[in-house]
């Protein structure tokens, strides 16, 4: 790649990195885990700005790497994110852990620059996170939304961090497997609904570069991003 765009790469992604550290760093301690600023859905009160921060570092490093295998992020942080059940950390982490995990992400994006070439630059969704099963990204969810315990009968198992239900009959149960998957394979599934006259859920998802999908979903299907862009072989070196 030639240096002039590596180097408008540079100031595009130093800019926003320079952002959440000028935000971490001047954000107030009392707003830092202030729990009244954490997502409604997270019932665990030491969640606040530090959750915003980590998740967005933690997303940015995930994107930097070459595959989900090979990502790893440092200690003390783990791949616990991935999951859909909303499971925190034990303790909120510090500014300093945490502007310490920033500093490893810019270091991250900027050797990724560094060695980027022309042909890495046109792959798209090089990571492939919609045919792997062991992450949520990419996916169509099914739980069972009412408080587990409010439902002491039900024969379903309740998620990790205990706020839902998993149903027994979902088609993803092996070892590290997200027992919450329903489908597969969506590149951007933005908008669903069902079908009133018999249920069938359909689902739009947006492509990549020529084709838009309608998706009739059923239950373990694989609906083919990256591998294929609607009933076409995707192209990723274009």
């Amino acid at each position: 790649m030639d240096e002039f765009w590596k180097g408008i790469l540079r100031q595009q992604f130093g800019a926003a990195i320079d952002m959440l550290e000028n935000a971490m760093r001047v954000c107030p301690e009392d707003i830092w885990c202030d729990r009244t600023k954490k997502p409604e859905w997270v019932p665990n009160d030491i969640v606040g700005f530090w959750y915003l921060a980590y998740h967005t570092l933690f997303f940015l490093d995930f994107y930097l790497s070459e595959s989900i295998e090979d990502f790893g992020p440092p200690a003390p942080f783990n791949r616990d994110e991935f999951g859909p059940g909303g499971l925190l950390p034990d303790k909120p982490y510090s500014k300093d852990v945490l502007l310490g995990y920033l500093d490893h992400c810019r270091r991250k994006c900027e050797n990724a620059i560094d060695s980027m070439t022309g042909e890495k630059a046109r792959q798209p969704d090089r990571i492939r996170p919609a045919q792997n099963l062991t992450v949520a990204l990419g996916k169509m969810l099914r739980i069972d939304p009412i408080l587990p315990a409010l439902t002491p009968a039900s024969t379903d198992p309740a998620s990790a961090n205990g706020q839902y239900r998993i149903p027994v009959d979902n088609p993803f149960q092996a070892a590290g497997q997200v027992k919450e998957v329903f489908a597969y394979g969506f590149r951007n599934p933005y908008r669903f609904s069902f079908d009133r006259s018999n249920g069938q859920l359909i689902v739009a998802d947006v492509g990549q570069n020529t084709v838009e999908e309608i998706d009739r979903v059923t239950l373990g299907g694989n609906y083919g991003w990256a591998i294929k862009e609607g009933d076409f072989l995707f192209n990723r070196t274009t």
